[in-house]
């Protein structure tokens, strides 16, 4: 009989610190790019009435005691619910007997992972003595890559919130200011990226909302939010401006729109694509190479990095005795 254990969001926010967050994103990304990972492309089932859908995405990491699967609910409706439009859970398995051991919350666990990828680009790419960090979008993610973003860079003396809902924006920025201690504030145009140091775009836009005339040099992009070949958030002017870092280069070839659009048109290829963000410094690659350098980070995620996040709250909640434990 094994022993199981469900974790909830408040375990997760307890184990997955800034700190531990960023640094498994590191190693996670360090070791996709080494070839430590196995991650097969992701499954999708429709609902039966079709409003949504369910992904399954399994992975795995050599190093790791634990694989297993994020399983996520997509159901775009649930916004005029005032419900969570993505929904989820990680399952993890022992690598040796393939026993259960753990059922963790996921949306939280996904919402943290993800800027501290970011967080962890941002480190190896952008300027060290950055001021002005613009976060365009107002949803969890735009919330988590600010506390990340600071923490990577604490010469942050300003972050600026843009998003299409002028309340949400202003909402977001509200409650920034209480925690993090700088001037935060909500603008109406997201052409303030041109006083930029730092961009995250993290919207659910189909179109360019970034343009890359209004880039300064110097400045580094996350690019954050689509996830799709068709849709994208910053123009083909952008992508030419930048070197391109992405996660994994598997994935950018077949979902990252901000790419794949620029590639169709015929502006840029797969070659100009410096690397992955997993190989600098690590074997060779070089991030920024001066101060005027345009660096952009795509960010698409993957299962492995799941994975990591989800080992680290296993292991915490175990050793805490944290979490509800059944027997199965």
């Amino acid at each position: 009989m094994a022993s199981l254990i469900i974790i909830d969001e408040a375990t997760v926010r307890e184990a997955l610190t800034m700190d531990a967050a960023i640094a498994a994103m590191g190693t996670a990304l360090r070791a996709h790019s080494q070839g430590e990972t196995h991650v097969p492309a992701r499954i999708t089932s429709q609902s039966p009435e079709g409003s949504g859908s369910l992904l399954v995405m399994p992975g795995s990491a050599s190093c790791l005691t634990s694989y297993g699967a994020k399983l996520v609910s997509l159901h775009p409706e649930n916004k005029s619910r005032g419900k969570p439009v993505i929904q989820g859970l990680v399952v993890l398995f022992d690598t040796e007997t393939g026993a259960p051991q753990a059922i963790i919350e996921a949306s939280l666990l996904t919402a943290i992972r993800t800027a501290a990828a970011s967080a962890y680009a941002t480190d190896v790419l952008a300027r060290k003595n950055v001021k002005t960090h613009v976060i365009l979008g107002a949803g969890v993610q735009a919330k988590s890559h600010a506390e990340a973003i600071a923490h990577v860079r604490p010469s942050l003396e300003q972050t600026l919130v843009w998003a299409r809902d002028e309340q949400r924006s202003a909402a977001l920025a509200g409650e920034l200011k209480s925690s993090l201690g700088m001037d935060i504030r909500s603008v109406q145009n997201q052409d303030i990226v041109a006083k930029a140091d730092i961009i995250s775009s993290v919207t659910a836009s189909q179109t360019p909302i970034i343009e890359g005339v209004n880039i300064a040099a110097g400045s580094h992009i996350n690019l954050v939010g689509s996830h799709t070949p068709t849709h994208r958030e910053a123009d083909t002017e952008t992508i030419l401006r930048s070197r391109v870092f992405v996660d994994s280069m598997d994935g950018a070839m077949k979902e990252a729109g901000d790419i794949l659009i620029p590639i169709e048109e015929g502006a840029f290829a797969g070659a100009d694509i410096i690397g992955e963000i997993g190989t600098v410094g690590e074997s060779g690659s070089t991030g920024r190479t001066s101060d005027l350098d345009i660096t952009l980070y795509k960010s698409l995620g993957n299962a492995a990095q799941d994975i990591y996040v989800a080992n680290l709250v296993f292991t915490f909640a175990r050793d805490k005795g944290l979490g509800h434990t059944v027997r199965i």
